[in-house]
């Protein structure tokens, strides 16, 4: 860690050797000042390979059309990222390549050319086509999406798959709870679900369950190192990319209704008047969830007068203490980023998009998942730094510059509005 060069080159002859006073008494104020902006420093040493990514695009027309159509061609390669450059190809087959989207490698860049130069690895298919389209984005964007490996599934349950006793022994049982799981229409990987009762001694209790996966998927095996090289699923308009196989993501490690499931829960107990966080407990366990909403069908259930069943009466509790949890939230400061969610309607036959997008109506639902699921988030975070202090991490977001307020503030003040941008506090 050092701090800015203090050395200043002046062409201009220095009279005298020695210095004076004055220049003293600067030099150890700039060191003073400088001491105010360490920040990490280091220099580029060698080159060992490069990492040339393939890239995704098509090709531009070229503004002389070659005589021998046999004949080796250059043409410039419009790369679908902006952010990269054109790049210079050499091909036979430029005419046949027109309107259509290709993957080109990068191989180096001389000093002396403007763009670097390339080769054309295959051809996707035509501009446009919806498949072709979409296996360049998943290209461009390093998302895997080969199939998975014999290697991955030999590393999956034989079916029928039953929950032996040893493993019943070893976890709780909250099979006879009223958990629900409320997750968006049409979706079957469900990796949460909650519960809410009323102990004995008045108190509430709140459960948080998460689909236990490192049951089936063990450190170091082949499934995990293909699970954590693709990271996460991916959702396209029609398709998803899996993380990890079917039998685990939609089946085994589903939190479907009435069948039985592994999870990992975290139970807290609240005070049923002030909703203040009493106790709070971490178990693996075996759920039985009993009901899968969608947040439409939960919101109804909780808007309808006339549902005053037991997981009705649940689903209205658990939004109650979601509610007065987000306004604590709110209260100390926290900042709300929404950003409008377009959704598309799709034909039954095709799955083409039927319409053109619509904006996803968000409900107290959304917000009532949300809040739990980052209370959770919250709770582990304490246990972990709890036990774990020298290792644990916190994910924190530095301020935003104030220049990026200006605008917004001056216009603020022409409405006469006072705007504080060191806080997200109204």
């Amino acid at each position: 860690w050092i701090a800015p060069s203090e050395m200043i080159i002046d062409n201009e002859i220095i009279e005298s050797a020695e210095e004076s006073e004055a220049e003293t008494q600067l030099k150890q104020q700039m060191r003073e000042e400088l001491k105010q902006f360490l920040k990490p420093t280091g220099k580029v040493v060698a080159v060992i390979t490069r990492k040339w990514k393939p890239l995704t695009g098509s090709l531009l027309p070229p503004k002389f059309q070659a005589t021998n159509t046999n004949a080796s061609q250059a043409v410039l390669f419009l790369p679908s990222d902006r952010r990269m450059p054109r790049v210079r190809i050499r091909t036979r087959q430029a005419s046949n390549l027109m309107d259509k989207i290709i993957v080109v490698g990068i191989d180096q860049w001389p000093s002396h050319s403007n763009y670097p130069l390339g080769h054309f690895i295959k051809e996707l298919g035509p501009c446009g086509d919806k498949e072709t389209e979409s296996e360049a984005l998943l290209l461009q964007y390093d998302i895997p999406y080969h199939p998975f490996s014999e290697n991955v599934l030999a590393c999956l349950p034989t079916m029928p798959w039953t929950i032996n006793e040893e493993d019943r022994k070893a976890r709780a049982d909250f099979r006879d709870l009223n958990i629900v799981s409320i997750d968006p229409v049409g979706c079957t990987d469900i990796d949460d679900a909650l519960h809410i009762r009323v102990l004995e001694n008045g108190h509430y209790e709140v459960g948080v369950h998460i689909a236990d996966v490192t049951h089936f998927v063990r450190s170091n095996t082949a499934i995990d190192t293909e699970a954590a090289a693709r990271g996460n699923t991916v959702y396209l308009v029609d398709k998803r990319i899996d993380m990890l196989p079917k039998l685990l993501g939609e089946n085994l490690c589903s939190l479907r209704s009435n069948v039985e499931r592994f999870a990992f829960s975290v139970i807290w107990e609240l005070d049923p008047e002030s909703l203040e966080i009493i106790h709070t407990r971490f178990t693996k366990s075996i759920i039985r969830s009993r009901e899968s909403f969608t947040y439409g069908e939960a919101q109804s259930r909780i808007d309808d007068p006339a549902m005053n069943d037991d997981i009705t009466v649940s689903l209205r509790l658990l939004n109650k203490v979601a509610k007065t949890f987000r306004q604590r939230r709110m209260d100390r400061g926290a900042l709300t980023l929404a950003s409008p969610e377009v959704r598309f309607k799709r034909s039954e036959e095709s799955n083409d998009p039927v319409d053109g997008p619509e904006l996803y109506e968000m409900k107290e639902t959304n917000a009532l998942v949300e809040e739990f699921m980052l209370l959770a988030n919250t709770s582990v975070a304490k246990k972990i730094y709890q036990h774990f202090p020298h290792v644990a991490l916190l994910r924190r977001h530095p301020a935003p510059p104030k220049v990026n307020f200006e605008t917004l503030a001056r216009v603020a003040k022409l409405k006469n509005i006072s705007l504080d941008v060191t806080t997200s506090k109204l």
